[in-house]
């Protein structure tokens, strides 16, 4: 949960300064893929290393294939929640928390129970 909450800090740190402070014409949308793909790395690396570093699969390659494929996913059901609630006239911030509120409990948990699995040990 501590990984998480940095991450997401980051991840809305990033998207908050890119849609207000920085001069250019991104868009609210795209500062979020970019803040997301950030996170991703943070996210993957911080979780492997403390989160679930007694469940590592052995596998680097394999891990991180898992959770590019899940990113994919996270991302698409990310951005889309957010442009619905943009869409009916969110404030950009309310779009972005509430939808990654709900985005972020199942991805935890595919990343748990897929991802970062504990081994089988067989007698």
């Amino acid at each position: 949960m501590i990984v998480q909450i940095i991450v997401y800090s980051c991840e809305f740190l990033i998207f908050t300064i890119g849609i207000h402070f920085v001069i250019t014409n991104l868009g609210i949308l795209l500062w979020n893929f970019l803040a997301k793909l950030i996170s991703l790395l943070m996210a993957f690396f911080m979780h492997r290393a403390w989160t679930f570093r007694h469940n590592k699969s052995g596998s680097l390659f394999v891990e991180i294939g898992k959770y590019l494929a899940l990113f994919v996913l996270h991302l698409i059901a990310s951005l889309l929640l957010t442009w619905l609630f943009l869409y009916f006239g969110m404030k950009a911030e309310i779009a972005k928390v509430l939808s990654d509120t709900i985005c972020v409990a199942g991805t935890f948990y595919a990343v748990k129970t897929y991802i970062f699995q504990k081994k089988k040990i067989i007698n």
